[in-house]
């Protein structure tokens, strides 16, 4: 698709406050998902032409965020992979450094973060709401409930994730998703310049904890909004898939 300069910059700012639209800005979590979700279409029908990808690849280059933790589980870890995906983007974790490092334009990483940071605060307060509908005062309470309720959440939330992934792929050829193949390749053709040597690395978790809470985690997960429903140890590692 080919657009004029003016409208370039008339979608990179639409883009941009779409982004500005957090629950640290006062969005409601769902508003703050469904403009996610909206960034990311525009991304995709406006931002793909050749000459966007081959200037993009001039940004390429990593960008890290924090890896940190809520009442002991890093929900971060469970997201990581197929927010990468979803972004365009490779990813891996400094368990040591207590980081994680997106490697893309500066485009996508940057709204590879905003989506983990959007998505690890989504998954916190409707851990804490569940907790004190239980009836457990500053969401806090047994550990098996907040556990298996937190891992129920995100295994919905990435299941939806990877739902959205195979869509996006399934439709590269009829709305220009194709050039994310060109794109994907200059990614990892300077990836492989940094001649670094990943191992696979597990998620934090383990057990899924209460069986109901684990439940309640999985229609938490389906509520959040991604505009339209989908059904369906130390140094450095790769999130595991």
């Amino acid at each position: 698709m080919t657009i004029t300069t003016d409208q370039q910059k008339k979608v990179a700012a639409r883009i941009k406050a779409l982004m500005a639209k957090t629950t640290a800005a006062g969005a409601t979590e769902e508003e703050a998902l469904s403009a996610m979700q909206k960034a990311r279409e525009l991304m995709d029908k406006y931002g793909l032409t050749m000459d966007a990808i081959k200037a993009d690849a001039e940004t390429i280059a990593k960008q890290a965020m924090t890896r940190d933790d809520f009442k002991t589980f890093v929900i971060k870890d469970y997201l990581a992979n197929n927010v990468a995906r979803y972004c365009d983007c490779k990813v891996w974790v400094n368990r040591k450094e207590a980081t994680y490092t997106f490697f893309g334009t500066e485009q996508d990483r940057q709204f590879a973060i905003w989506l983990m940071g959007s998505l690890d605060l989504f998954v916190r307060n409707q851990t804490i709401r569940f907790m004190e509908e239980r009836g457990h005062r500053g969401g806090k309470g047994p550990w098996a409930l907040q556990k298996g309720f937190m891992v129920g959440c995100l295994d919905r939330i990435d299941r939806r994730l990877h739902a959205l992934i195979r869509e996006r792929n399934a439709k590269k050829a009829g709305n220009g998703r194709s050039l994310v193949v060109v794109k994907m390749q200059l990614v990892e053709h300077a990836f492989n310049q940094l001649d670094m040597r990943l191992r696979k690395g597990s998620r934090s978790g383990g057990m899924k904890g209460d069986g109901s809470a684990f439940s309640a985690g999985q229609a938490a997960g389906d509520r959040a909004n991604f505009s339209r429903p989908v059904n369906g140890g130390a140094g450095m590692r790769a999130i595991a898939s």
